[in-house]
């Protein structure tokens, strides 16, 4: 088998592994990414806000989280932080009922290779519903993010960073592992004018925290995660992870992690959670959220004493 045809049997793979969580992620979490427009996808076409909202109080037991009621319901994913579109290539996020929109662009150039052929790294071209849920999060909070200091890490495609630049945080940073920043780079460019505040872009590797650039500067006081612990994608990385939540926060709660997560079959999330435990890196458990067929989302304080 040449290069090229093992590329194009990679490429034709992780083409169709993305279809499908595309599939899955950008409409499965209804009480958090359903739209409030009259077209919607036929993942959830068939569906009424009424079934929606019975599978929601079916879903109910053990979350920390009050299902609302139907009125309560239609008038905030009205206005949620939501993906309008999203294909193999691009995505559309709606942030705020004025129209305020996040235009994505999920491919590298053609001439570049692509991240899908770097095992895990395509899923840093999907947005994934964990980071919706840190966004909407991120919108109650907005008087606490302006004028701070935030680091994303694993940014991904970088909305939750993008959200608090928005929101008027004094500066943010977007982090990634090569080749992503790349992509980063020409999202922040699409979706922030030259003279205005925006997201820097950095490299930064967990295991090497110190030496990155970005630990050179100004501590941060917020530090943003969302989706990055998954074992049968990502292998133990949470432990690096983890070491690097410990090694970029500052003492006595002065620096303020803010990690979603999706809970899935094997994830290692609780394996993950006790290391933190053990080199001293606290965590509360402050909103759940289930999904329609059982799916479910975790958004988690983290800090160090």
């Amino acid at each position: 088998m040449t290069e090229l045809e093992r590329r194009d049997g990679a490429a034709e793979r992780a083409e169709e592994a993305k279809k499908a969580t595309l599939e899955r992620g950008g409409v499965a979490y209804t009480l958090l990414t359903r739209r409030g427009q009259e077209q919607e996808s036929a993942a959830t076409a068939s569906a009424t806000d009424d079934e929606i909202l019975a599978k929601a109080k079916e879903n109910k037991s053990g979350t920390e989280q009050e299902v609302e009621s139907l009125e309560d319901f239609t008038a905030r994913v009205r206005t949620a932080i939501r993906v309008e579109e999203q294909s193999l290539t691009h995505s559309k996020v709606a942030l705020w009922q004025d129209g305020k929109m996040l235009e994505l662009e999920l491919t590298f150039p053609e001439e570049s290779i692509q991240p899908i052929f770097s095992g895990a790294c395509w899923a840093g071209t999907v947005v994934w519903p964990a980071a919706l849920l840190l966004c909407e999060h991120l919108k109650t909070m907005a008087d606490t993010v302006k004028d701070q200091r935030v680091l994303e890490l694993g940014s991904g495609l970088g909305v939750p960073g993008m959200v608090c630049q928005l929101l008027g945080a004094k500066e943010v940073i977007l982090t990634e592992q090569d080749p992503l920043p790349e992509l980063l780079r020409r999202n922040v460019d699409a979706n922030f004018a030259n003279d205005a505040p925006r997201p820097l872009v950095d490299t930064l590797d967990w295991e090497e925290p110190e030496e990155s650039s970005t630990n050179a500067q100004e501590p941060f006081d917020l530090i943003l995660i969302s989706d990055c612990v998954y074992q049968e994608l990502y292998g133990d990385s949470w432990r690096a992870l983890a070491d690097c939540i410990k090694a970029l926060s500052r003492p006595k709660r002065a620096t303020l992690t803010l990690n979603a997560l999706e809970r899935r079959k094997a994830d290692g999330v609780d394996e993950f959670l006790a290391y933190c435990r053990e080199i001293g890196v606290c965590h509360k458990r402050i909103q759940t959220l289930m999904g329609p067929e059982n799916e479910q989302l975790e958004l988690y304080e983290m800090w160090t004493e």
